[in-house]
């Protein structure tokens, strides 16, 4: 039989052993428009969302210490219509993805085109093959194209992206040439209110 050691207990009077830092709190995943909830037909201002999702990508790139220009969209629409935590939640994790692949800078677009409201994030980093980007949207799935792998964090973002998307109804697709950096673009369905 195998042995099992026994627990150190502290002894009688001393200080508990100190607590571990604690991981950040996971992003939810919504698994369907239902998921999302009645904030689906919240009708914003783009701008303020816009605004929003650069801040939450720019505080993450401090803290993972990339000096990355983030540039914002110069033509935004009016509004859009749909669950803002979420949707800023996806659209700065595709940012700060965005940012932490860059050589030096991330472009962010919005446009209409007819019935769809088109997000652009371009990256002018390094590329990802075909093979990797056919898997990008896989839970846990990692581009293992730098020596920093804890930089990529658990390979969960994209996924979450694709799952916040479609709860709205929308698709989130990546285009890349290796060497020529990757534009990450989510279409989403109008559904502005009258």
């Amino acid at each position: 039989a195998t042995a099992i050691a026994p627990v150190p207990v502290p002894p009688p009077g001393s200080a508990p052993p100190p607590m571990p830092a604690p991981m950040p709190a996971p992003m939810p995943m919504p698994m369907g428009p239902s998921a999302v909830g009645p904030a689906l037909g919240d009708t914003l201002p783009a701008r303020v969302l816009v605004e929003d999702v650069l801040r939450r990508a720019r505080e993450e790139m401090r803290a993972a210490g990339r000096d990355v220009t983030l540039e914002a969209p110069g033509d935004l629409p009016e509004t859009i219509t749909c669950d803002g935590k979420f949707l800023a939640r996806a659209l700065a994790n595709v940012v700060r993805n965005a940012g932490l692949h860059a050589r030096s800078r991330v472009v962010m677009t919005v446009d209409r085109e007819g019935e769809r409201t088109v997000v652009h994030v371009d990256d002018d980093g390094p590329g990802i093959a075909p093979a990797d980007r056919e898997r990008l949207f896989e839970p846990f799935y990692r581009v293992d194209n730098r020596s920093e792998r804890s930089v990529y964090g658990t390979g969960l973002g994209l996924s979450l992206v694709q799952g916040i998307v479609r709860a709205h109804g929308g698709e989130a697709i990546v285009k890349s040439r290796v060497g020529e950096g990757t534009t990450v673009v989510v279409t989403l369905p109008r559904r502005e209110q009258p």
